[in-house]
C-alpha cells in the first residue's frame, strides 16, 4: 500500500528514551549536536530532545551541507560540532571517505551516533583502522514502536575484546537504561543465550499503539507470557542472538521486509502490485545488499515475451507505489526456483548476482568516463551500463546520488557535489 503506520507515543515514552539515552551517549551542556534529520524521521526526534533537554546547543543543518560529504565536514568543522547523528547508510559513504584519507574528520568531533539498518562489518573495520578511538562510534538500533532507539553499542572500545568473531558482525548492544530486550523462538519461549531468536521490547518506551490499526496493534504488542507477570512487550519482527559478553547481534527479520534508504519495505506489497501487470505470470522481489554496501531491490520476474520490458513495469510500479518501494533491477526467468515444498527459494534469489559481462561500449570511452561508468555499476550493482543509461529507469534513488558524488571525489581527487550528480 506505500501507507506508513501512525505510532502513537506518548509523551512519558519520550522523556523516557530521552533520559537513557542522553545518559547513555554521553550528551552534555557543552556539546553542539547537528539537526542532520529532516522532521518526518524519527531520528530528528532523538537530535532535537536529547539536545535541547541536557542544556546543549543544537545546529540546524542547511540544504547546501548535504552537496558532499567534503562539504558536510568542512561545514561541521566550522561550526564546532561535537556530535553527529547521521542515517548508517550516509555514514557507510563518510566512513569509506575518512578511511582513504581524503576526508579529514572535524578536530571538534568527538561522537557520531549511527542507527536506521545494520552497519557493514567491511565500514565499520575501515573507521576503526582510520579513526581509532578518537572519536567515540555508537550503533544504535530501534523500531519507531520503541521510541526511536532501545540498544546501542560503543563500537571500537570493548565490543570487539570477547570474541574473534568481531570482524564478521557489528553488535546492536545491550538496552539503554529503562529498557528490557527479550529473545523468543516460535513457542513463545525464551532462548538460550547464543541461540537466535525474536527480539521482543519491554519497558517505558515502548508506544501506545497504532493509530487506527487495532488488528495490527493486537499482533505486534503483546503480553510476553515466558516473563514473570505477562508485561506488555513490542514484538519486533527481527532476529537477534545474544553474544558471550552480553551484546546483541541483529541477525536478521522473521518476515521477508527489507530496509532501504531508510523505508521498511514488504515485499508482497510489491509483488501485489506487479502481478496486476499484464503478462505476468509469477513474481517474487527480494532485498539484496551488495559488495559495495549498496541496498537494492531486485524483481524476479516470470511474463510473457512481450512484458519483458524493466522499464515498463518499473514505470508501472511507479504510478502504484512511493519510489522506494520500487525495485532496482529486474530479472527475468522462464520460472522461479522452488524449495522442495514448492515455495518459492527466496534465498537463491538473494544470491543471484549479475554475471552480465561488461560490453564493448567500454572500449571506446576515454580513461575518465571509464571511471564515471565503474562508480556507477558499483553503487547500482550492475554491469555493462553505457552513458546513454537512464540513471532513474536503472532504479537510481536520491540516497545513491550521494554515494556516487561521494565516490566519484576520492577517486578523481576533487569535490563532487550532488547537485553536478
Amino acid at each position: 500500500t506505500g501507507q506508513p503506520n501512525g505510532v502513537r507515543i506518548s509523551h512519558g515514552a519520550l522523556a523516557h528514551f530521552v533520559a537513557g539515552a542522553t545518559a547513555s551517549y554521553g550528551i552534555g551542556r557543552e556539546d553542539r549536536v547537528l539537526q542532520f534529520a529532516p522532521l518526518h524521521f524519527d531520528a530528528s526526534v532523538e537530535e532535537l530532545f536529547l539536545t535541547l533537554c541536557a542544556g546543549a546547543r543544537l545546529v540546524l543543518r542547511t540544504e547546501e551541507m548535504l552537496e558532499s560529504v567534503p562539504r558536510l565536514l568542512d561545514a561541521c568543522g566550522a561550526l564546532g560540532i561535537t556530535v553527529l547523528d547521521l542515517p548508517t547508510a550516509f555514514w557507510h559513504e563518510l566512513a569509506y571517505g575518512v578511511s582513504t584519507g581524503a576526508l579529514p574528520l572535524p578536530a571538534s568531533l568527538r561522537t557520531v551516533i549511527i542507527g536506521g539498518e545494520a552497519a557493514l562489518p567491511e565500514r565499520v573495520a575501515r573507521w576503526r583502522a582510520s579513526v581509532g578511538s578518537a572519536v567515540r562510534l555508537l550503533n544504535t538500533y530501534g523500531p519507531t514502536e520503541a521510541t526511536v532507539v532501545a540498544t546501542f553499542a560503543s563500537l571500537g572500545e570493548d565490543s570487539g575484546a570477547a570474541s574473534d568473531k568481531v570482524s564478521d558482525e557489528v553488535p546492536i548492544g545491550r538496552p539503554l537504561p529503562g529498557v528490557r530486550a527479550a529473545l523468543v523462538d516460535a513457542q513463545g519461549q525464551l532462548v538460550a543465550p547464543g541461540r537466535e531468536g525474536e527480539l521482543y521490547l519491554l519497558g517505558g518506551a515502548l508506544a501506545q499503539g497504532y493509530l487506527g490499526r487495532p488488528e495490527l496493534e493486537a499482533k505486534r504488542f503483546v503480553s510476553l507470557t515466558a516473563l514473570p507477570g505477562a508485561p506488555r512487550a513490542y514484538r519486533t519482527g527481527d532476529t537477534a542472538r545474544l553474544r558471550e559478553d552480553g551484546q546483541l547481534v541483529f541477525v536478521g527479520r522473521v518476515d521477508d521486509e527489507f530496509k532501504i534508504s531508510g523505508h521498511r519495505v514488504d515485499p508482497s506489497e510489491v509483488e501485489t502490485v506487479l502481478l496486476r501487470q499484464a503478462g505476468v505470470k509469477d513474481a517474487a522481489v527480494v532485498g539484496q545488499v551488495l559488495a559495495g554496501g549498496a541496498r537494492r531491490l531486485c524483481a524476479h520476474v516470470v511474463a510473457d515475451p512481450e512484458a519483458r520490458s524493466a522499464v515498463e513495469l518499473r514505470r508501472a510500479l511507479l504510478s502504484a507505489l512511493p519510489a522506494p518501494l520500487v525495485p532496482g533491477t529486474f530479472v527475468f526467468h522462464e520460472r522461479l526456483p522452488r524449495t522442495s515444498t514448492g515455495k518459492v527459494d527466496r534465498g537463491a534469489l538473494r544470491r543471484w548476482t549479475d554475471s552480465t559481462e561488461s560490453t564493448s561500449a567500454h572500449e571506446a570511452l576515454t580513461r575518465l568516463e571509464r571511471e564515471v561508468l565503474r562508480v556507477w555499476e558499483e553503487v547500482l550493482g550492475l554491469s555493462g551500463m553505457s552513458a546513454q543509461d537512464d540513471f532513474f529507469e536503472l532504479g537510481g534513488q536520491s540516497l545513491q546520488s550521494i554515494q556516487v558524488a561521494n565516490r566519484l571525489g576520492v577517486a578523481l581527487g576533487r569535490e563532487v557535489p550532488v547537485t553536478t550528480v
